[in-house]
């Protein structure tokens, strides 16, 4: 055709193996023009469709290509496909290549690999496990087990079959059951670990499916025992570890050594190379024979094992990873660090906005637990690892599920150090540049929903007030105070005297620790006087005794003072007493009462004022 617009690869794996944010993968998109035109001649590529999401795709330069007056041949553009850290599966892009030439409408699918899954986290998961015993004496491996046998090579004179009784005068003996491949045409040697050395043979005992979604490390390992021909290099009939994406077509490992003339039972160990980690795939076991001599044994596998290694959790200092935070709502980000693979920790967004490359990093290592901050008298003990999320733009109001991640230790030195259970840990969180400067003002704490993993746990917290540093811990019991104040009589006629009435509560269930300050504004229409030895003021009884006054020290404020507990949902109540003179006015006034900050070691300071109305007239 004259002109021609395709793909290079229409298969693309997001992973990228660098650190950089951002990073991607690039689509080669082309055109081929074999004849001159008189004009110029544009191709627009234009994404049609796809399940890919708008901000994890972009044109390098623009869309189009344009062949000048005169010219052929082939032009390029690039498509960048963004690596990011979102658990989403596999996603696909479309794009649709016009021109007036020719009337070019070409469509062009691509397929975009995610390399991204659920971590499984620590320990050794068995993937499988495998010794024979369920098959039925000289059944073959079906896919009703998960197990196959795949010949490529027909016609054949082998097969593989699960037998127990392996016997003389083969040189492969056995007394269990195992996978053998056995000539089932040869009576005599059925239930033999023998083969045709005169009939070319390529057969394979394929695993079932292996996922290794989250892991790492893949070993795969048997018993093995085989005969086979050496005169070959390394051998001419052999067994070999292989490998399948698809389930059908296979390929060796490189660096896995042939299995060949080895009659007693043996070990076999391998560690799959590291783009098998987090992979889906089939192993198999290939016999591979030609058509010229050998021996009498063939191969027997048992106790076939693949397990894999789950990811660690970090907790080495400045270790980090940067990855984009993007408008896809609900799907999980996992940070993973650049210097040993470890898990940091996992951000799931609830709100559509793109906070650009956000670097997740440990801020502070270590196991022993520490006070991050005081409110009052009361020590904010947390963890001695801290974890910061250092987005590019912060959303102060964005919400997001994040979830941080302990080691088994960490988690019981901060239980050792409260005296609590780790169900019953809060996620902190320092809304400050570091988690040095954390205090009762910048600092918040929410229950956190703790679930074991392997080696440790993960604690899980929602906020909405943007990213910065956080940790685990138990907030100390703290009271939450609040005052109120009535004036009696709190109508007034002429000059009279007036009793005011400060009460303060205790409304969360916790005594109070420490001094307790409260502050009554002073006002020029009357003066409070204060009688430490009263126990009623205008009939209420108050315990004065408990307080101390200070008229004097502050020109706005009365001061009242106690260090006395107030109990758990308790209170305490002080008077004072004036005498009103309207002078020949009439109006009202305010009588307001204020508990100062963190008094008696409560860190809610959203309800410690309160006030009511003085009304006079003449």
């Amino acid at each position: 055709p004259t002109l021609e617009a395709y793909a290079i690869q229409t298969n693309i794996n997001e992973g990228v193996a660098t650190a950089d944010c951002p990073r991607f993968n690039e689509i080669q998109l082309s055109a081929s023009l074999t004849i001159a035109q008189g004009t110029a001649t544009t191709i627009t590529f234009a994404k049609t469709a796809g399940t890919i999401g708008s901000n994890e795709w972009a044109f390098t330069t623009n869309g189009t290509i344009t062949f000048n007056a005169g010219e052929i041949g082939v032009k390029s553009i690039f498509v960048k496909v963004f690596d990011d850290a979102l658990v989403e599966g596999n996603e696909t892009i479309q794009f649709t290549a016009t021109s007036a030439l020719a009337a070019l409408n070409k469509v062009i699918d691509i397929d975009i690999t995610d390399n991204d899954v659920v971590p499984t986290i620590g320990g050794v998961n068995t993937l499988i496990n495998e010794n024979f015993e369920g098959f039925t004496e000289g059944g073959l491996p079906t896919s009703g087990s998960g197990w196959v046998a795949i010949n490529k090579i027909t016609p054949t004179n082998i097969q593989w079959a699960v037998r127990t009784d392996g016997t003389a005068p083969t040189p492969i003996v056995f007394s269990t059951k195992r996978a053998i491949i056995e000539q089932p045409a040869l009576l005599a040697l059925q239930g033999e670990a023998t083969y045709d050395q005169n009939l070319s043979a390529q057969t394979y005992l394929r695993t079932p499916q292996i996922v290794a979604t989250g892991l790492s490390n893949i070993t795969a390992s048997f018993n093995y025992q085989a005969g086979g021909e050496t005169a070959c290099s390394p051998a001419c009939d052999y067994g070999q570890l292989v490998y399948s994406e698809d389930g059908s077509n296979f390929i060796a490992f490189n660096d896995a050594p042939p299995l060949f003339v080895t009659f007693t039972e043996s070990p076999f160990s391998y560690i799959l190379p590291p783009n098998f980690n987090g992979k889906t795939f089939y192993l198999g076991v290939l016999w591979y024979n030609d058509a010229n001599a050998g021996t009498s044994g063939s191969i027997a596998i048992d106790n076939f094992i693949v397990t894999g290694q789950g990811i660690k959790i970090d907790s080495t200092l400045a270790t980090n990873k940067s990855e984009p935070l993007s408008t896809e709502i609900g799907k999980i980000n996992n940070y993973y660090a650049n210097e040993n693979g470890h898990i940091i920790a996992s951000i799931k967004s609830s709100t559509a906005f793109d906070y650009g490359c956000t670097e997740a990093k440990v801020e502070k290592a270590g196991s022993t637990p520490f006070t991050l901050y005081s409110s009052g008298p009361n020590a904010h003990k947390v963890a001695g690892k801290v974890i910061k999320i250092i987005p590019t733009t912060n959303n102060t109001s964005g919400s997001y599920e994040i979830t941080l991640y302990f080691t088994e230790h960490e988690i019981r030195k901060l239980e050792e150090a409260t005296g609590k259970l780790r169900s019953e840990f809060a996620m902190y969180k320092v809304n400050a540049s570091a988690y040095t400067l954390s205090n009762s003002s910048n600092t918040t704490y929410l229950p956190a929903t703790y679930t074991a993993v392997n080696g440790g746990g993960m604690f899980k917290a929602t906020f909405n007030t943007g990213f910065s540093s956080f940790t685990i811990g138990f907030p100390p019991p703290v009271p939450n105070l609040s005052p109120s104040v009535s004036v009696l009589p709190s109508s007034l006629v002429g000059t009279q005297s007036i009793g005011v009435v400060v009460s303060i509560d205790e409304f969360n269930n916790n005594p109070t620790i420490g001094a307790i300050n409260v502050y009554i504004p002073k006002d020029d229409k009357y003066v409070l006087n204060f009688n430490p030895v009263a126990t009623t003021v205008s009939g209420i009884a108050v315990q004065n005794s408990l307080w101390t006054f200070d008229g004097t020290s502050n020109p706005g404020f009365y001061i009242l003072t106690t260090n006395s507990v107030i109990a758990a949902n308790g209170f305490s109540q002080f008077g004072l007493t004036s005498t009103f003179n309207p002078n020949n006015q009439k109006g009202l006034t305010l009588v307001n009462v204020i508990i100062l900050d963190e008094s008696g070691g409560e860190n809610n300071n959203a309800d410690n004022q309160n006030q009511t109305v003085l009304i006079y007239t003449f």
